[in-house]
């Protein structure tokens, strides 16, 4: 099965690119492509950890199910700070 990930810019400076596309095994989940992607990309592993997934605009959670030729957005969080 085929999924599209975009990656937030940090990540996709790191990767080189963005979207992605890889292949994952048949009623993946999101967490499924989480660790697929921290095999692809050890040096990222530590900020995949802490990722928000986002499916057609929703944030959802690791345990959703993927779909063929789905389109995944994950996003570092991002703090605030003192104003």
């Amino acid at each position: 099965m085929e999924v599209s990930i975009r990656l937030s810019s940090g990540l996709s400076n790191s990767v080189g690119r963005s979207p992605l596309t890889v292949e994952v095994e048949q009623n993946a989940t999101v967490g499924d492509l989480i660790d697929h992607l921290c095999q692809l990309y050890p040096d990222l592993s530590t900020r995949l950890e802490s990722v928000v997934a986002v499916i057609s605009g929703r944030h959802v959670d690791r345990s959703q199910k993927l779909i063929d030729r789905q389109e995944v957005a994950l996003i570092t969080p991002i703090s605030g700070g003192n104003l």
